[in-house]
């Protein structure tokens, strides 16, 4: 039976690699030293400090939990997790930084010790995957890097509707469908936001419906009201909102979603945010404007007739 000890709390003074139980540690303190100590502000970063201390941290805490549940070699995993980003947290750019960070992280363990060269293998293909989410593999370690940082992520307020705003829609499809089955895996409940792409194919908004002004205020006023009411079982349809020349509204949809959401509103009474109807409106009459169901989330997309973020959407301009 090994004997009872007391934490190191990461303090360097205790950390040592004592039959290798604190060689995850070493690499941790390295990582919090290597941040706090950096030359690099935020104005220089496309992240900050904190975030890049909050997310590897965060990361590696969802490792320990993701490789018990898949059975997957612990330390290695931990570190995998730990490094997956470490050319970002040293030079603030996130181009190409999975394989970036494989070639830095190479370094940093032949630097630290404490693995294996079979071991070091591994930890270097779980980060040098890790940003082709949208591509799928048989080798477990290579989808774990993926996952995890996948999980992590989108457990950050917001993050939903930022990777919805900058990824191309095929890529952040297979984010999507990614977290769903990392949720599913650990059991937890899905947010209603996941089931933004389920009807996704390259027709996804096929239909096309036209508006009066004032239809078009009472239709966004109830897609609002859905959208923020967590309770609620329906989930409006994703739209995009454009005006029309002759001063009516038209809106894209997916007919197969849309045809279920007209369906479950039939006998609903509602009552809307005129207000908020309007000024949704209005923006839409300034530029394109994309509404996300069940997250309560507006974005303009441009004021270009030739967005190529349309063009993904599948809307002929």
């Amino acid at each position: 039976m090994k004997p009872i000890v007391d934490h190191h709390h990461y303090r360097l003074d205790q950390l040592d690699f004592d039959g290798f139980s604190d060689r995850v540690a070493i690499y941790e303190r390295y990582v919090i030293d290597m941040l706090l100590q950096s030359d690099l502000d935020d104005s220089q970063r496309e992240s900050s400090i904190a975030f890049e201390l909050m997310h590897h941290h965060s990361t590696v805490q969802l490792a320990r939990i993701l490789a018990r549940t898949r059975d997957l070699p612990l330390d290695v995993c931990s570190v995998g997790a730990l490094l997956h980003d470490v050319y970002v947290m040293k030079c603030g750019k996130y181009k190409e930084h999975a394989h970036k960070s494989a070639e830095l992280a190479s370094m940093i363990i032949d630097e630290i010790g404490g693995f294996s060269s079979e071991e070091k293998e591994q930890i270097l293909t779980i980060i040098y995957n890790h940003s082709d989410k949208e591509i799928w593999s048989d080798n477990p370690l290579t989808e774990f890097g993926k996952d995890v940082d996948t999980l992590d992520c989108f457990l950050y307020p917001n993050a939903f509707g930022y990777y919805l705003k900058h990824k191309k829609l095929p890529v952040f499809y297979n984010y999507v469908l990614r977290a769903k089955k990392v949720w599913d895996e650990l059991s937890i409940p899905q947010p209603r936001d996941f089931m933004i792409l389920d009807n996704y194919n390259e027709h996804w908004l096929n239909q096309r419906i036209e508006l009066t002004p004032s239809e078009a205020n009472t239709f966004v006023g109830l897609v609002c009201h859905l959208s923020s009411t967590e309770d609620s079982n329906i989930v409006p349809p994703t739209l995009i909102f454009k005006e029309a020349d002759n001063g009516n509204m038209v809106v894209y949809a997916n007919s197969d979603n849309y045809r279920t959401f007209e369906k479950d509103i039939e006998n609903l009474s509602i009552v809307i945010n005129s207000e908020e109807a309007e000024r949704l409106v209005a923006l839409a009459r300034q530029a394109y404007l994309l509404v996300w169901p069940a997250i309560n989330a507006y974005e303009e997309l441009t004021e270009a007739n030739n967005s190529r973020r349309l063009a993904e959407l599948g809307l002929a301009i």
